[in-house]
C-alpha cells in the first residue's frame, strides 16, 4: 500500500490565499500503484503508515509580516503543519505516523497570510522535490 505523488507543475500561492489546495500531482517514482484522485492520495486499505511531505519553492520565502503555512491533511483534518522559515526555499514536515482506513485521503493545503504593503507571493515548485508519500510502518 505505499503511495506517493510529486507536484507536476509550479503553483502560485498569492498573498491572502487561505487553505489553498495544492494541485497537479503525478505518481512518485517507486510508488507506481499510487491512487491519485482529485489531487489526493487515496489509501487502498487499512494500515499504519509514516506520512512524509516536502514543499520546494521556486525562490526563498521572504516575509517577516505574515506566514506561508503548509498543512498535511488526512481527509479534512490536519495531520501536521509548519511555517516556512524566512529566507528558506524548502520545508520538510517531520514524518508522521497515522492510522489509515481504506478510502482515506492524504493531501496538502497552504495558506499565505501576508497582505497589504507586506504582501508576498510564493511559487510552489513542481518536480521531485515537492512530494507527499506514505509507507507502511
Amino acid at each position: 500500500m505505499p503511495m506517493g505523488m510529486d507536484k507536476n507543475a509550479d503553483q502560485q500561492v498569492i498573498a491572502g490565499a487561505t487553505n489553498l489546495k495544492l494541485t497537479g500531482w503525478t505518481a512518485r517514482s517507486g510508488y507506481g500503484s499510487s491512487d491519485i484522485t482529485n489531487d489526493e492520495l487515496i489509501a487502498n486499505g487499512s494500515a499504519t503508515a509514516n506520512v512524509r511531505c516536502r514543499i520546494q519553492l521556486a525562490a526563498n520565502w521572504a516575509s517577516t509580516q505574515g506566514a506561508l503555512h503548509v498543512m498535511l491533511m488526512r481527509n479534512s483534518a490536519e495531520v501536521k503543519s509548519a511555517d516556512f522559515a524566512n529566507n528558506s526555499s524548502s520545508l520538510t514536515l517531520p514524518d508522521t505516523q497515522v492510522s489509515l482506513a481504506a478510502g482515506d485521503r492524504i493531501w496538502v493545503q497552504i495558506t499565505n497570510s501576508t497582505s497589504s504593503i507586506w504582501a508576498a507571493n510564493a511559487t510552489v515548485q513542481g518536480g521531485v522535490n515537492t512530494y507527499v508519500s506514505f509507507d507502511l510502518v
